[in-house]
């Protein structure tokens, strides 16, 4: 966020999807983890934010406290 207020674009390297309610006009997110199902780069900005999880950034918390996340002991 510090980025952020200095207009500095911040790029987030991860694989934790708790992160994605970080991301915004500024910071973007790539996931660079890859799987059997994706062989590339998954580049989260707001709009591929929301394509993947059907909520805004914004809303990243609340969604994930209500489907629960294993990798957070979240159940």
């Amino acid at each position: 966020k510090q980025a952020e207020r200095e207009g500095v674009r911040t790029i987030i390297s991860t694989g934790d999807k708790d992160i994605s309610q970080l991301v915004n006009d500024h910071i973007t997110v790539v996931n660079t983890m890859r799987d059997a199902f994706r062989k590339t780069d998954e580049v989260l900005n707001p709009a591929g934010v929301e394509a993947k999880f059907g909520v805004t950034p914004a809303q990243m918390i609340d969604y994930l406290m209500l489907i629960g996340d294993s990798s957070d002991n979240v159940p």
